[in-house]
């Protein structure tokens, strides 16, 4: 059995040594490496070499750019093409990667659908990008037509569909029976061993630079199946990303001198992937929204360490990720994060093909609809009471005229500014097109529901609610209190904007109540089986984001704030057990 210069550096002189942040520190572990190692095999280049990945991921169709909370003006695609250009200009092999999601999130994909974003791929000159859950939105059939629409190879090992599907389109014609095992629908249920599947996209590729191989690999969260509607992705189902590595790579270590793991798992996964695949050299990863400025290193039992890498999210960074060997094998790596700066420079080409774009979207999306005394920001919606979760929950409600609302945190994507708030604000901040609806609960259910949301605080499927309070304790949902309805508003008998009051009459457990909801949480999405199982749903059509329209509009006087109607009492220790920390 052949052993690699590393391994025997590694045998003879310890792991210390493992990694090194610079060039000059591969110098140094090259002196000391064991006699016969410096050339390393002849299929792979001679003496110390270098291969550049920069990189994205969960650019969320964010092509203009942005202000950050602090006031920067930040991300842009044409900023990070003119960015991309630069670094590429400094020579060498270099890869242009995606970690996924690249759509979803402004009105650019409202009204285009992922067509610009899809286009641009291909004329900054993206290898490959990883198949993200908001590849699925608008469901299997229209991301096919995305996907033939660029020649960028679209990347997932553990995504499949069925063999007779149209969108069934993934080079390899048969899936490894141990990549399957547990494959489950979207929207659940395991898929029984005897229905044929196919690769939705290409589960890799194998790319050349300078006389280097190079395989690239897609995976994607296997929590597909409960994050995305089921609807119009009847037939998809995802595998354990572990699972379809483990049966990957072995084979793409035989075939390339590099293997890269482009991954739509979030860091935490990322993780244990490592420690559960050997053979990656890295991986660069998407999902979690992480800003990694340094690579983070992760050790395979008995295996050697791999770099880690993510650039956060809306294309405020490109990354820039160097892989260093002598070999077979890489040896070190050497990352950080480069802020993508509109005044530092704009491809003026890319930036011609966003204008002409942004010059079709309606001027209406200019519109005001609302001035804010202070900016709303997004952040901590998994932390329990919040001033933005709160108000949407409060629309939802309000359009309906439900007892209770609601709402996920996921769907809530951004701030809203200072000053005035247009339409293309609230286009943003509630960015899918998520239709209301109405469903009937006993109060056994109602109960059952919100001590789901206790169970979820601080983690992803936590929701927001309005027409009820409750207090968070040991684990569930105690005190839970259903507002009283005023009787002030017109002879109507309902309040206007959701109540302010902590008011309240305990759940009936006998009593129907008529629950509020988004389509999305009514199919089961984000695991609210509560809600998917209710008795009967009345779907009415309104989209969430054309509601919350029309209720700032209705009330110029609303304040978005915190009014204690989700509390959280116990010990420190509790609170940590929950998993309660910043968003991701």
């Amino acid at each position: 059995m052949k052993v690699t210069c590393v391994k025997r550096f590694r045998n003879e002189f310890g792991m210390r040594a493992r990694f090194f942040a610079t060039a000059a520190g591969l110098l140094l572990l090259l002196a000391g490496l064991p006699p016969g190692c410096a050339a390393g095999r002849q299929a792979a280049p001679a003496g110390i070499d270098s291969l550049v990945v920069l990189h994205t991921n969960d650019v969320h169709s964010h092509l203009d750019p942005f202000e950050t909370s602090a006031g920067d003006r930040v991300g842009g695609v044409a900023a990070r093409s003119a960015l991309i250009g630069r670094q590429r200009a400094l020579g060498g092999r270099v890869l242009l990667l995606d970690a996924g999601d690249l759509v979803q999130g402004t009105p650019f994909y409202n009204r285009f659908r992922g067509e610009p974003d899809h286009r641009l791929l291909d004329l900054l000159g993206y290898d490959a990008i990883a198949l993200g859950n908001h590849d699925l939105d608008d469901g299997a059939a229209a991301w096919r037509r995305r996907a033939n629409a660029t020649r960028t190879p679209i990347l997932s090992a553990n995504v499949f569909a069925v063999a007779e599907s149209a969108w069934a389109g993934g080079s390899d014609p048969e899936i490894a029976s141990a990549a399957r095992r547990g494959a489950k629908w979207i929207g659940g249920g395991k898929v029984p061993p005897d229905v044929t599947l196919r690769y939705l996209a290409a589960p890799y590729t194998i790319l050349e630079r300078g006389g280097l191989r190079i395989a690239l690999f897609g995976l994607t969260t296997p929590s597909l199946d409960r994050i995305v509607a089921r609807g119009p992705n009847q037939g998809v189902a995802v595998g354990s990303a572990v699972e379809a590595a483990q049966e990957l790579v072995p084979r793409l270590r035989r075939q390339a001198d590099l293997v890269i793991a482009l991954t739509h798992l979030g860091v935490d996964e990322d993780r244990w992937l490592v420690d559960h695949v050997p053979g990656i050299d890295l991986v660069i990863g998407g999902h979690s929204h992480t800003p990694l400025f340094r690579p983070t290193l992760e050790r395979a039992e008995g295996g050697r360490a791999t770099p880690i890498a993510q650039a956060g999210s809306l294309g405020r960074y490109l990354g820039r990720t160097t892989l260093w060997w002598s070999g077979e094998r890489a040896a070190t790596a050497f990352g950080r994060l480069l802020p993508v700066r509109p005044e530092e420079g704009e491809d003026a080409a890319v930036e011609a093909v966003v204008a002409s774009y942004r010059s079709q979207l309606s001027t209406d999306l200019d519109r005001i609809v609302f001035r804010s005394p202070r900016r709303v920001e997004a952040t901590s919606l998994r932390e329990g009471d919040s001033p933005l979760g709160n108000f949407v929950a409060d629309v939802i409600r309000d359009r309906t005229r439900a007892d209770l609302a609601v709402m996920n945190s996921g769907g809530i994507r951004a701030p809203l500014p200072a000053g005035d708030v247009s339409e293309r604000d609230i286009l943003t901040m509630l960015p899918f097109d998520n239709r209301l609806v109405v469903v009937s609960m006993t109060g056994a259910q109602v109960q059952r529901l919100l001590d789901r949301l206790a169970r979820r605080l601080g983690k992803g499927g936590f929701g927001h609610v309005s027409g009820v309070s409750y207090v968070i304790r040991g684990g569930g949902a105690d005190e839970a209190r259903v507002w009283r309805w005023s009787d002030e508003e017109g002879g109507e008998g309902r309040e206007r904007g959701g109540s302010r009051s902590r008011d309240g009459d305990p759940i009936d457990g006998n009593r129907v109540y008529r629950v509020a909801t988004i389509d999305f949480l009514a199919d089961g999405g984000d695991a609210f089986d509560e809600v998917r199982d209710a008795a009967s749903q009345e779907r009415t059509g309104v989209v969430l984001s054309d509601a919350a329209i029309a209720f700032l509009r209705a009330h110029p006087e609303y304040s978005f704030r915190k009014d204690g109607r989700v509390q959280w009492r116990g010990s420190g220790k509790a609170l940590r057990d929950m998993g309660l920390r910043s968003r991701r």
